[in-house]
This record gives structure tokens, sequence and C-alpha cells, in this order.
């Protein structure tokens, strides 16, 4: 009977099961999540490795404090010349300046002692170790290259300004000739004019054309000959000259040199003062026979031609004689290994992502971005440009070559995301 038929707890089929506190019998299985390393990180500690390096291996410190001490020194000797009452106050601070630039210069000698370590080091003490010495000398040739092509192209541009100038002062007299064709005062003035344009651009060719460049370029490579193996004398070839005076009185490198470059300092001076001259005696001549303001304005485009032929001759005289003497000391190799710190950081960081993706995405962004920062700062100082520029430079590159990243990270991500969502559609419902 249905009634007979009772509930026995004893029969239930699940008597015995139990639910946990927590809600759930069984708990699904966790694993720990990897944590990748931030984008920041990477980029703060690649781009502080590159352009410590950097610095270490230039003695940006030293150069750019120098700097600071020849500008106070040519502005005391300013003073002097005008023969005030602290006339020999400012000598005596002249005296004391130029002792410590020198003490301060000698820091120079510590931070080119590596760059003349590789090198003996890839060349071998008798430069047998030709593998190693032709990629030295290669990574050489490509940072004077860039650095010639920078004097050069200077003076492209001063040829052009001066060219420019010969075509307006041509116009000039043209115009004066037609518009008072019976005048003989003019065409005297016009006459001497066109003398001194051709003597002008005669004594400019001749100091600083093409084949002057080039020879001077040679005096400059006969002058150092001699330079590796007198810096490495006086320094690593015994211990004892780290005792020696010379090691912390001055630059080593820069006291065999600066005769040499004073004559050449000397001589293009001389040769830019000639030409100024002329320049100086057409505008005295145009000046009797054009308009004020006609006159004012050849004037700025003389002023224009002078300081472009200054600043071409200090970029060759002084720049570039500099870079040279310190790619003969083997700076060019040296300065490489802040790129291969960069890149290797980088990669050690951007190895710590969590996954593939990831590691894509942190090199893209940041990554690349920091080695192509210190690839541009190092390429801006092969062009001779200053330290602060060539550093601030870098860091926009930098930036830039970030917001290209992202930009490209993102185009990735979404066409994998687009992939992968046709693949899914491309697929058989299962039934």
């Amino acid at each position: 009977m249905i009634n007979q038929v009772g509930s026995d707890n004893s029969m239930r089929v699940f008597r015995d099961f139990k639910q946990p506190q927590s809600g759930y019998f069984i708990m699904p299985q966790q694993q720990e999540e990897k944590k990748g390393v931030s984008g920041k990180k990477i980029a703060l500690y690649a781009t502080g490795a590159g352009f410590g390096v950097l610095a270490l291996m230039k003695g940006v410190m030293s150069k750019s404090f120098t700097k600071v001490l020849n500008k106070w020194k040519i502005s005391l000797e300013q003073k002097v010349q005008k023969n005030s009452k602290l006339t020999n106050f400012y000598k005596f601070i002249i005296d004391k300046i130029t002792v410590f630039r020198n003490h301060f210069e000698s820091i120079n000698n510590f931070t080119t002692l590596k760059d003349v370590a590789l090198q003996r080091l890839m060349f071998g003490k008798k430069g047998e170790r030709t593998f190693t010495r032709k990629i030295h000398e290669g990574i050489t040739r490509v940072f004077d290259k860039i650095s010639r092509r920078t004097v050069n192209t200077s003076y492209a541009k001063t040829h052009r300004r001066f060219a420019g100038l010969n075509d307006q002062m041509a116009a000039i007299n043209e115009r004066l000739l037609r518009e008072n064709p019976n005048d003989p005062r003019i065409k005297e003035i016009i006459n001497q004019i066109k003398t001194q344009i051709s003597t002008v651009n005669t004594s400019l060719n001749d100091g600083f054309g093409i084949n002057a460049r080039n020879a001077r370029l040679r005096q400059m490579n006969e002058a150092s000959e001699g330079l590796f193996e007198n810096f490495w004398n006086a320094s690593l070839s015994s211990v004892r000259n780290f005792r020696s005076r010379n090691m912390y009185s001055s630059f080593i490198a820069e006291d065999y040199l600066l005769p040499h470059k004073t004559r050449m300092i000397k001589e293009t001076t001389a040769l830019a003062k000639t030409s100024r001259e002329g320049l100086d005696e057409i505008l005295k001549l145009y000046k009797e026979i054009l308009p004020e303001k006609e006159y004012l304005q050849l004037e700025k485009q003389v002023q224009k031609a002078s300081k472009s032929l200054k600043k071409s001759i200090d970029i060759e005289t002084n720049k570039y004689f500099d870079k040279s003497r310190d790619l003969k000391l083997g700076a060019a190799p040296t300065d490489v290994l802040s790129i291969l710190a960069t890149a290797g950081t980088a990669a050690w960081f951007v190895g710590k992502s969590k996954d593939k993706d990831e590691r894509i995405s942190a090199s893209l962004k940041y990554g690349i971005p920091a080695v192509g920062a210190i690839a541009t700062s190092l390429y801006c100082s092969a062009k001779l440009i200053s330290g602060g520029k060539a550093l601030l430079f870098g860091l926009l590159s930098g930036w830039a070559i970030n917001k290209v990243g992202v930009f490209a990270d993102n185009v990735r991500k979404q066409y994998a995301v687009n992939v992968s969502f046709q693949n899914k559609k491309a697929q058989p419902d299962k039934v």
C-alpha cells in the first residue's frame, strides 16, 4: 500500500552529500599570473643606461663646463681691453680661470683612456688584429664622414649666401646704370664695386673653396699622425704616468694639437677678415648711390653672409678639429657602446614581459624608441651639434618614435582582432 511506504532517511541517495561553506564543492584551478615590466620602466632604464654610458664615454660634463669657463674668460678679456679701474683684478681672475680650466680639462684624459684602450685592444700592439681593426676603422670612417659632410654642407650654405648676394648686387648695378645712363659718377662707382666684388669672390674661393678645405684637412691629418702614440705613451704605457703632472694639469691630446689648431684658426680668420674688408668697402660705395632703405636691406644681406662664413670657419677649424682628434683616439667605437647598452637593457626588460604579445608591444612602444633616442643623439654629435642640443634632439626623436610605435601597436592589435573575428565567423555551426 502506498501509505505504508515510509520516508527512511537512511535510504536518501544524497544523504552524505554536504555542501562546503564556501558554496563550491570543486574549486577551479588557479594559476598565478605572470606580471610584466611596465613600459615606463623599460623606457626609463634603457634610455638611462644609454645616455649614462654616453656621458661616461664622452666626458660630457667636462666639455660643457669648459665651454662655460671659456665664455667667462672671453667676457673678462673684453673688459680688460676697456682699461677700466678693475683691469688688474680682471687679469687676476683670467689667470685663475685659465689654471682651473686646464686642471678641469684633465678629466678628458681619463674619459679618453677607454677610447685608447679599446683601440689598442682591437688593433693589437702592431695592428696585427686585422678583423677587429677593420671593424674599428669602419665605424670611425662612418662617424668622420658624417662630421666632414657637416663641414662641407655649412660651406655650401655660405657660398649660396654669397652667390645670392652677388645676384642682388648685380641686379642693383644693372638697374642703376639703366636709370642713370649719362651719370659718370654712378658709372665710376659701379665699376669700383664690380672690382671689389671680383676680389671678394676670389678671396672667398681661394680661402674656403673645396681645394682650400681639402688642403686644411690634409694638414689636420698630418698634425695628428703621432697623436695616438703620444697619448698612449703619456698614459697607459706605464702605471707611473698616472702620477705625472700632465695627467692632472691639462688635456694631453689637446696640448699636442693646440699649435696646429691655433695656426689654422688664425689663417682662416685672416682670410675671412680680407673678405669682410672687401664687403665693407662695397657697402661704403653703395651708401653713396643707394636710397637709405635699399642700402639697409643690402647691408643686412652682407651681415648674414659674413655671419655664415664665420660659422662655417668655426665648424671646420674648431668643432671638426676637435671631433677629428677624438676620432683619431678611438672615440667612435666606444660611443657605439651606448647604443648597445640601450639595446641590451631594453631587451632584458622586454624579456620580462608576461607573454609574446606584451613583448611585441613593449618593443614597439618603448624599446625601439629608447634605442632611437640614443642613436639620434650620437648622429647629432657626429654632425658636430653641441652636447645639449644633441641630447634634446635625441629625446625628441625618442618621443616621436614612441608615438609611431604606439600607433603601429594599436594597428597590429586591431588587425589581430579582425583576423580572429573573421576566422570564427567562417567556422560552420556545430549541431
